[in-house]
């Protein structure tokens, strides 16, 4: 099935990456290969966008933008809701560009999808983004809202990985005021 062959590649080198093991480029190329060759629409974690996830983490962010533009382009046209998540990825690929009033307007975008689809409150970590934005635009009082009112959320649902990323944002609030003692508990 050349189907599950693809996203068992992808997937087989998203664990390799997650493990610090380099990237399975060979594996990710032939896996995203096989995808286009079988016409497969992009899906949540189908090569291309587990190809997006190692060249955001790898600080590769114009390619990790044009293959997410190119994923949101196809889930836009068959209107899946899906496209709430790559916006989320959009928006943390101009977040660590830099370009940060354009990550809060992806951000907004993928929340107001969800919402709009009915697939909000579907993890904290969906907010993660919001709140790392908010941060690194100054934004003190809501980043540090938008924080502990995901990581309340995610503490109560056990989500480990949203708690991690929320007690950053708020390490990160904690040492740009100049307070380390207050950013080590997170």
């Amino acid at each position: 099935d050349g189907a599950l062959l693809a996203r068992a590649l992808a997937v087989f080198g998203l664990i390799q990456f997650r493990m610090g093991r380099g990237g399975e480029n060979a594996v990710l190329a032939r896996a995203v290969a096989l995808e286009e060759s079988l016409g497969l629409e992009p899906a949540m974690w189908s090569p291309k966008v587990i190809l997006c996830d190692q060249l955001f983490w790898s600080n590769e962010l114009d390619a990790a933008r044009a293959l997410a533009e190119e994923v949101r382009d196809a889930v836009h046209r068959r209107a899946d809701p899906y496209e709430a998540d790559v916006l989320w990825w959009l928006a943390l690929i101009e977040w660590r560009s830099g370009s940060w009033v354009r990550a809060a307007e992806l951000i907004d975008a993928a929340l107001g999808l969800d919402a709009q689809t009915g697939r909000q409150g579907l993890s904290p970590i969906v907010e993660w983004p919001r709140a790392l934005i908010a941060a690194h635009r100054g934004f003190v009082g809501e980043a540090r809202e938008l924080a502990r009112d995901a990581l309340v959320r995610a503490q109560a649902a056990g989500i480990v990985t949203a708690q991690s990323a929320l007690h950053w944002v708020l390490g990160f609030l904690e040492l740009s005021l100049d307070r380390p003692n207050a950013a080590l508990p997170h």
